[in-house]
């Protein structure tokens, strides 16, 4: 298992590895190989490709696609579920993350 550690744009990784990212880190997600990261662009930030994943040495592997390819929507929240990557939307809908390509399939309403 990895240590990953975080606090506002610094991600750290098994202690030896420090990313500053461009926006402060909302939360970080291990699932298989990947290590996912959550931006919080902040009000009024247009940056909607707010998931990344990196490796476990910190190369960065992708940015997500954008839910809708909406300007409006970026991800409000990511889990893990059964061994896949999740997001939810601010659309309220939850899309399935490739953890290959961080490209998205929409998984519709999640009731929430």
């Amino acid at each position: 298992m990895t240590t990953i550690d975080y606090s506002g744009t610094e991600l750290r990784i098994d202690g030896e590895t420090t990313i500053t990212l461009r926006h402060r880190i909302e939360e970080t997600l291990e699932v298989g190989d990947k290590i996912l990261v959550l931006l919080y662009p902040g009000e009024g930030n247009h940056d909607r490709r707010n998931v990344l994943a990196f490796d476990t040495t910190g190369e960065k592997c992708w940015e997500s696609e954008i839910p809708e390819n909406d300007d409006r929507h970026m991800f409000a929240g990511i889990r893990a579920r059964d061994g896949e990557a999740i997001g939810w939307s601010w659309n309220k809908h939850e899309y399935r993350i490739d953890l290959d390509t961080g490209a998205l399939t929409d998984l519709g309403r999640s009731g929430k």
